[in-house]
C-alpha cells in the first residue's frame, strides 16, 4: 500500500507485514497463555543493591543543592524601603471620572525609577550550587546471583487466528472520514482516491492536482509578478525594464540558444581566414624569391621557343626531302641508276 500526497509518495507499506500495522491485520498464529502466570520464586531483575555497602560517615542527605554565596554584598545606595512600583506622576484623572460611580481612582503603577541605580526592597544574597551537596545516597548495584532471566508465557494457538492473503479486497468505499487536530489553517482535502492500481492514481492526480498546482503557481506568480503602472517618462522606463527582467527570467535558455546561433556565425565569419587571406600570406612569405621564379619563367618559355623553331626547322626539311625524292628517282630511272637513299 502507497499513500502519495500531493502527488508524492510518503508512505509504503504492506497489508499482510506484522511490523507495519498495530495490531496486524493478520492475527499472530500464536498468543500468551492467559492461564500461565509467574512463579512466585522468579527472579527477574538482573542487578541488585550491593548488600555490603554502606552509607560513608561524611555523606549528608540534608544538605541543600544551592546555598546563598558568601562573598556577595549589598550595593551602595540600595533602598530597602523603597517600593518597586510607584504611580505614574505623568498620568491625571480624567475629568468625567465619578467617584460615586467609578469609585476611587488610582494612577496606574510603574517601576520605581530610584530602583534603576542600585535596587529596592529587601536584599537576598543571589545562590550559588553548594560544594558540599552530594544528594540521596543509593547503594551500588551489582549481579543478581539469583537472576533467571526476563519472564514470558508460554504460547499456546490462537482460537481466533486467521489469515486473509487479500485484505484490500473489500466492499466498496462509500466514504472516508480524516480525524485532524492541527493549529495551523489553509489546509485543504480533496481528490481522495483508493484504488487498487497506481496508473489509476497518476492519470487522476494529472488531470487534477498537476494541473490546479501549475494553475496556482502561475496565478502566484503573476500576483507576485504584478507591476505598477509606471507615471511620466522615468515611470514607463522603471515599469518596461521590470518587465523586460522577468521576460529574461523565463526565457533565459531561449535568450542564451538565440545568441548563440547568432554570435557563433558572425565569429566564425569575421575569425576564421578566407581564401585569399591565406593566398595573401604565402605570398608575403614567397616575397624574397619572386625575381627567380620570374626569371626561371622567362627562361623556360626561351627555351620552349627554341624547341618549336627546331621542330619548325626540321619539318620543313623533311617535306622538302619527301618533295625532292620522286624527282631523284625519276632521274634515276631515265639513267638506268638507282640512287641511294638519304640518311
Amino acid at each position: 500500500m502507497t499513500i502519495l500526497v500531493d502527488n508524492e509518495e510518503k508512505k509504503s507499506v504492506s497489508l499482510l507485514s506484522a511490523s507495519d500495522f498495530s495490531p496486524p491485520i493478520n492475527p499472530p498464529k500464536e498468543i500468551d497463555d492467559p492461564a500461565d502466570t509467574k512463579p512466585s520464586d522468579w527472579v527477574d531483575e538482573s542487578k541488585m543493591d550491593d548488600p555490603v555497602a554502606t552509607k560513608p560517615a561524611d555523606w549528608d542527605e540534608d544538605a541543600p543543592k544551592q546555598i546563598e554565596d558568601p562573598k556577595a554584598a549589598k550595593l551602595d545606595g540600595w533602598l530597602d524601603d523603597a517600593p518597586l512600583k510607584v504611580p505614574d506622576p505623568s498620568v491625571e484623572q480624567p475629568s468625567d471620572w465619578d467617584e460615586d460611580e467609578d469609585g476611587e481612582w488610582e494612577a496606574p503603577l510603574i517601576d520605581n525609577p530610584d530602583c534603576k541605580a542600585a535596587g529596592c526592597g529587601r536584599w537576598n544574597p543571589p545562590k550559588i550550587a553548594n560544594p558540599d551537596y552530594k544528594g540521596k545516597w543509593f547503594a551500588p548495584k551489582v549481579d543478581n546471583p539469583h537472576y533467571v532471566g526476563v519472564w514470558k508465557p508460554k504460547q499456546i494457538a490462537n482460537p481466533n487466528y486467521f489469515e486473509d492473503n487479500e485484505p484490500h479486497a473489500m466492499a466498496p468505499i462509500g466514504g472516508i472520514g480524516i480525524e485532524l487536530w492541527t493549529m495551523q489553517n489553509g489546509i485543504l482535502f480533496d481528490n481522495i482516491l483508493v484504488s487498487t492500481d497506481p496508473s489509476v492514481a497518476e492519470s487522476l492526480a494529472a488531470g487534477t492536482f498537476v494541473k490546479r498546482k501549475e494553475a496556482e503557481k502561475a496565478s502566484k506568480r503573476a500576483a507576485a509578478r504584478e507591476v505598477p503602472k509606471g507615471e511620466g517618462f522615468f515611470g514607463k522606463i522603471r515599469e518596461n525594464g521590470t518587465k523586460l527582467g522577468y521576460f529574461v527570467l523565463d526565457n533565459i535558455l531561449k535568450i542564451m540558444l538565440t545568441l548563440c546561433l547568432g554570435l557563433v556565425p558572425v565569429l566564425l565569419y569575421c575569425c576564421w581566414p578566407s581564401k585569399t587571406d591565406h593566398y595573401a600570406s604565402v605570398g608575403d612569405d614567397d616575397d624574397d624569391d619572386d625575381d627567380d621564379g620570374v626569371v626561371g619563367m622567362e627562361e623556360e618559355e626561351e627555351e620552349e621557343r627554341e624547341e618549336e623553331a627546331i621542330q619548325d626547322v626540321t619539318t620543313q626539311g623533311t617535306d622538302a626531302m619527301e618533295e625532292k625524292l620522286p624527282s631523284a628517282k625519276a632521274a634515276a630511272r631515265n639513267r638506268g641508276k638507282t640512287p641511294k637513299a638519304a640518311d
